[in-house]
């Protein structure tokens, strides 16, 4: 009887670690756009958000990391408030975010080369939907 509760728990955390696209209803579909990419569906479910380390899948720039922001409906979130901050075990550092085209934001590349556990917090706000999320990094 002990295997039932430790069978659940692994199939929460594959369910949730490896679902790409979620269905809230018919007109809800959010997807994972690039292979490389580390994916996050915001708190409310409002937005997902995928984050380009480098420029392998899509042109971003030098220096710079890619914040990819798609609505309810997928589509690209052109003209959104964006805030973000990186927290690590030495404190929280917001990050400059401007907006390049068609979904994509960049920010200044942390200093990924330090040791231990990172998140990258987003608070996205457009047109009065607000929503956030983090991504954690190890």
């Amino acid at each position: 009887m002990k295997t039932a509760p430790l069978l659940l728990f692994i199939t929460v955390v594959v369910l949730t670690t490896h679902s790409y696209v979620i269905s809230e209803t018919a007109e809800t579909t959010l997807t994972k756009h690039f292979n490389e990419s580390l994916f996050k569906i915001m708190e409310k479910g409002k937005f997902s958000v995928e984050i380009l380390m480098d420029e392998k899948e899509y042109r971003i720039g030098e220096n710079v990391i890619g914040i990819v922001i798609h609505d309810k409906r997928d589509r690209d979130v052109e003209g959104a408030e964006i805030k973000a901050t990186v927290v690590t075990s030495e404190g929280i550092r917001p990050l400059l975010v401007k907006e390049k085209d068609d979904g994509l934001y960049t920010a200044e590349k942390p200093d990924f080369k330090r040791e231990g556990r990172w998140e990258l917090t987003i608070k996205i706000k457009k047109k009065g939907n607000e929503d956030e999320g983090y991504c954690p990094f190890l």
